[in-house]
């Protein structure tokens, strides 16, 4: 089992458990070597962070992809990439309508519920200067519920972010699995 660094947060556990005939013949926390003699303590609290660490990486592959908003009349797109960058995509029909492509960073904190995303460095139009502070849960593999506010880009968020989902929250669903 194995952990890995992730956008809005590191992951740094991992542990291997050699095994012979049956038995524990050692196992490596972190990189560290231990004997079988001390092991059973640490190997409950390895295991555990091992799981932790699988489920963190897991979540945040589950919100690489695009998404496609499914109400409203409005069209936006979400493509969230792996290495932490993404594109917004806007079409509002109508006289008044418009349409506009942001580029954004992104990072998400999946220790919270709902889980927490920042959408940020948006350089133009109407939300220039500006991070968007949202939280987000998702419904099996192809369902999103996403629920922001925009805030200070130098602020912490604490102010405007949504802290469970509002009647403006969105639905999205997955049209491809990475971005």
């Amino acid at each position: 089992m194995n952990g890995g660094k992730s956008q809005g947060g590191t992951v740094c556990a991992y542990a291997e458990i050699k095994l012979g005939l049956g038995f524990i013949d050692g196992i490596s926390i972190c990189g560290m070597q231990r004997k079988p003699t001390v092991i059973k303590k640490q190997m409950l609290v390895c295991l555990a962070l091992a799981l932790a660490s699988t489920s963190v990486l897991e979540a945040q592959q589950t919100l690489v992809g695009t998404w496609e908003r499914q109400d409203g009349e409005s069209r936006m797109t979400f493509s969230f990439f792996e290495n932490g960058t993404g594109k917004w995509s806007v079409v509002v029909p109508g006289d008044h309508g418009f349409s506009d492509v942001f580029e954004f960073d992104f990072l998400v904190d999946y220790g919270t519920i709902p889980h927490r995303v920042d959408i940020m460095n948006i350089d133009h139009g109407f939300l220039a200067n500006k991070t968007m502070y949202g939280v987000f849960r998702l419904e099996g593999e192809g369902t999103m519920i996403l629920d922001f506010e925009p805030g200070s880009r130098d602020g912490d968020g604490s102010t405007v972010r949504p802290h469970d989902f509002t009647e403006s929250a969105i639905t999205l669903a997955r049209i491809h699995r990475s971005g």
